[in-house]
């Protein structure tokens, strides 16, 4: 995250940098014009060169992501699976044990799993 701050980088340092950023982040796919239709977003400047260079090319929190966006509708679909079987649990011991399984899995593992890869990204994305 050097090459946000405002320092004087040389170019080719902060191309390595955008290069090392989405290997760090598993971003290897730009979702940026399918997420654009999805949320009838406009797109928008960078806030500055280097963030730009970075790979933080939009104003929007859900562009600057990436396949971060996948974990995130993952999730929610986790959730929502998890409160159909919130419903069903007293009828049925499979539910129970299945809705205890979805509950630790993503109440506990996946959301502290998921900030700890990704707190810097996360971070940028949320200030920008």
């Amino acid at each position: 995250m050097m090459g946000l701050a405002n320092v004087q980088l040389p170019t080719n340092a902060q191309k390595f940098f955008g290069f090392i950023k989405k290997i760090a982040a598993f971003d290897y796919m730009d979702l940026n014009p399918y997420i654009n239709t999805i949320l009838q977003l406009n797109s928008t400047e960078p806030f500055k060169v280097a963030f730009d260079e970075m790979g933080y090319n939009s104003m929007f929190l859900s562009n600057n992501m990436g396949t971060l966006n996948f974990a995130f509708f993952f999730y929610l679909g986790g959730l929502m699976v998890m409160y159909y079987y919130s419903k069903r649990k007293d009828k049925s011991k499979a539910a129970k044990r299945f809705y205890k399984k979805l509950h630790e899995m993503l109440v506990y593992n996946y959301i502290i799993g998921t900030v700890m890869e990704s707190y810097a990204n996360i971070a940028v994305c949320t200030f920008i």
